[in-house]
């Protein structure tokens, strides 16, 4: 689901009875991680699929001089393959989302927004940790194949998460399955949920 407007080909129709008679709001569990509260699927939301990307070289190259950096040939690659607005990769991680038409300019904006902290200390964010800071690569460190960090947003301190992009991949692919679970009884009480 997305808050915001879908991209007409990312539109995906789906039975909103389904859910009629699950609880308001869930729990998202992944051991080692930090539980996310989700709300249920309402009526303002927008159900979206994945789609084949139809970002070229071209769009890639601009994006780069654009931000005066380099991609790693293993994040143009993920650029290239699907369209999204939301992927958990666990629960800490969230890339930032690729719609159609829109990829380039969040990924410019969401770095441009925190210039200082990050284009200007020599990291691009490519995404969000939790509540906690930003997703990046760590072009301090090198250039051709960065090590993937977390920038704390309240001190602008980094913690490498992997070597690199696709360590950060492989990383999550050997993480448990989040799990969707039912509030506790007092989490039902703080949140009024019957």
């Amino acid at each position: 689901m997305y808050e915001k407007e879908v991209h007409p080909e990312m539109e995906n129709e789906m039975d909103r009875d389904t859910f009629k008679h699950k609880p308001a709001k869930v729990n998202l569990e992944q051991k080692g991680t930090t539980t996310e509260l989700l709300s249920l699927i309402s009526e303002h939301d927008k159900i979206w699929k994945p789609i084949d990307a139809a970002i070229t070289d071209n769009d890639i190259e601009k994006l780069e001089s654009d931000l005066k950096i380099t991609f790693p040939d293993s994040y143009k690659e993920y650029l290239r393959y699907k369209h999204f607005y939301t992927i958990f990769l666990y629960n800490d991680i969230r890339l930032y989302p690729k719609p159609i038409g829109e990829w380039n300019q969040i990924l410019k904006e969401n770095n441009e927004n925190m210039k200082e902290v990050l284009l200007d200390q020599g990291y691009l964010g490519i995404g969000d940790f939790s509540d906690y800071g930003e997703v990046c690569f760590d072009f301090n460190a090198s250039m051709d194949n960065p090590p993937i960090v977390m920038v704390d947003y309240e001190t602008g301190e980094a913690e490498r998460l992997a070597n690199n992009f696709t360590a950060l991949l492989e990383k999550i692919m050997t993480k448990s399955e989040p799990m969707v679970t039912e509030l506790k009884t007092w989490e039902k009480k703080m949140y009024g949920v019957s």
